[in-house]
């Protein structure tokens, strides 16, 4: 295999050279940068990335922890975490959980084990003391609200709220809610929502609309059985 003294020797310059360029070092002559990135064709070269990652102690990959992949909220912030990632050079490693908290230890243990540079945590079981243990080994976001932790999310109170004014426009006087887990964050800010808003009569409420052993559950579904 191909390594940096054999691009050494085929280019003429030293191994130090050779380093910059494959770093990107902005002061490396163009003459020599040039006959590295030759010698790079030539011998087909391919950077160890195992070894880059240990050098630098940055594995330039993001963990990202979710309950179900073919939830459709769920699925749309991994598509916007997948977008930015490539955008600022990152890959990023899923792990469906399943709400299950013995595999939330394992994300979290792969934080502690370097695996990952950091940790997207979309919606969890485990407690968020017991998560933020595992900042000291890398930063955690999680993708709902938490008052003492790094968060990006939506308002659900006020969204709620809106969605509620939207069906009233409509004339809609009897409005049922879907929750996926009624203990969650989310869902308690959309039921202290729910519980505030006037001028509508609450006729259908569905919660725990999320099975942990077989994913989400249609809402229709239910209402139809």
């Amino acid at each position: 295999m191909t390594n940096i003294r054999d691009l050494a020797r085929e280019a003429h310059v030293s191994v130090t050279t050779v380093s910059r360029v494959l770093n990107d070092h902005p002061y490396v002559a163009d003459d020599k940068r040039q006959a590295v990135q030759a010698a790079i064709q030539k011998l087909g070269y391919i950077r160890n990335q195992t070894a880059v990652h240990l050098s630098t102690g940055q594995t330039h990959t993001i963990g990202v922890m979710l309950p179900f992949v073919d939830h459709p909220y769920h699925a749309a912030i991994l598509q916007g975490i997948a977008r930015c990632a490539f955008e600022e050079g990152y890959r990023f490693l899923t792990w469906q959980t399943n709400y299950v908290e013995s595999h939330e230890h394992t994300v979290l243990k792969a934080l502690a084990q370097r695996e990952v540079d950091g940790l997207i945590i979309v919606s969890h079981s485990l407690s968020v003391d017991e998560i933020l243990q595992y900042e000291q080994y890398g930063p955690i976001v999680f993708c709902e609200y938490h008052p003492h932790a790094s968060s990006v999310y939506i308002n659900h109170y006020t969204a709620f709220q809106k969605g509620l004014k939207a069906l009233q426009s409509l004339h809609h006087t009897e409005i049922g809610i879907c929750l996926g887990r009624p203990d969650s964050s989310n869902s308690r800010a959309r039921k202290q929502a729910d519980t505030v808003s006037p001028d509508y009569q609450q006729a259908l409420t569905i919660e725990d609309a999320t099975s942990p052993g077989s994913g989400p559950i249609n809402p229709v579904a239910q209402v139809l059985c």
